[in-house]
């Protein structure tokens, strides 16, 4: 299962993206490799506002996560 990450903005403290993929899995597994990539607790990391686009073909979502843990 593939997720799409389209970046929307980097600053200094933070990266959002908005994410597509197939289903709301396999966001979430993509979601978990990302908390893993980080020791603590991934840097508060998160995906958001999960939904299917109105085909029902795929979901869409925005991701977020501070780039320190400072």
């Amino acid at each position: 299962m593939t997720v799409v990450r389209i970046k929307v903005r980097e600053t200094d403290f933070r990266i959002e993206e908005h994410w597509t993929a197939p289903t709301e899995e396999a966001l979430r597994e993509e979601e978990a490799k990302e908390i893993r990539r980080f020791p603590t607790e991934g840097y508060g990391t998160g995906v958001y506002n999960v939904h299917h686009d109105p085909t029902g073909l795929l979901v869409h979502a925005k991701f977020s996560r501070m780039l320190s843990c400072d």
